[in-house]
């Protein structure tokens, strides 16, 4: 890095005390008036605007948990692990089918938001145990291995025609 870049780093870090949170919040803050800016200055609606917003905040969100996994799982670990998609996936989907209305297409259960995030959580901790558990004894290549064979058994359970509808009792 540039003196140059290395005085901006240390502005910034002085500016915020430090605090990540602090950083984040700005950036977006930063980001979400940008956008209202160039929205208003070219004339797009409220509601539209609005809805954008949101489903940029719902994938910055999404987006976040995955590297944070990422970042523990080779950050922190030192251990590549390939199936982190394939996690996300299980939460999504359980989180989709709790939370859908339940004539609705694809039919849910028509449960709460909350419940339906607890219940992805738990699904995706509960294949991320079983993934673990052939794993645990090997050493950090095969858990890349493992971890891909998951990955890729949910992606053809998810792609496969015989799921695409379920019934409850």
């Amino acid at each position: 890095m540039s003196a140059e870049q290395e005085g901006i780093g240390a502005r910034i870090e002085s500016l915020f005390g430090g605090n990540d949170f602090l950083m984040v919040v700005a950036a977006m803050a930063f980001i979400y008036a940008c956008f209202l800016a160039v929205t208003i200055a070219i004339g797009l609606n409220t509601v539209g605007t609005v809805n954008t917003l949101r489903n940029v905040t719902f994938f910055v969100a999404a987006y976040a948990m995955l590297v944070l996994a990422l970042n523990l799982h080779w950050g922190y670990t030192g251990l590549f692990n390939i199936g982190v998609a394939g996690f996300m996936a299980v939460g999504v989907y359980t989180m989709g089918i709790l939370t859908a209305p339940p004539g609705g297409t694809p039919p849910g259960l028509g449960l709460p938001l909350w419940v339906g995030i607890i219940g992805g959580m738990l699904g995706a901790a509960i294949v991320g145990g079983i993934a673990a558990l052939p794993a645990l004894r090997l050493e950090a290549d095969y858990l890349a291995i493992v971890t891909v064979a998951f990955s890729e058994i949910i992606r053809l359970a998810v792609n496969s025609n015989t799921l695409q509808e379920f019934t409850i009792l």
